[in-house]
């Protein structure tokens, strides 16, 4: 396999062979990490973070939702649709 250029980035064209392997196929989400030597490529597991603050987890752990955690959570769930 070759990485080849397109346009002003570098692809990569998979084998089919290697997509049914793998059980990942044509549309389908995936993450790609890296480190050297190596580029990884996995299916999305879907999941989302929020970061929080020490005083926002404790009031979360009281049962109750600070405002800010809310708002970032709303913004957060609409840029994962």
């Amino acid at each position: 396999m070759k990485l080849r250029r397109v346009g002003s980035a570098t692809g990569l064209t998979l084998r089919k062979d290697l997509l049914e392997d793998s059980g990942l196929a044509e549309g389908d989400e995936v993450e790609v990490t890296a480190a050297p030597g190596e580029i990884r490529i996995r299916r999305a597991s879907g999941e989302v973070f929020l970061p929080l603050s020490a005083a926002d987890l404790q009031e979360l752990a009281k049962g109750r939702v600070p405002k800010g955690v809310q708002a970032k959570a709303r913004k957060l769930f609409k840029e994962a649709k």
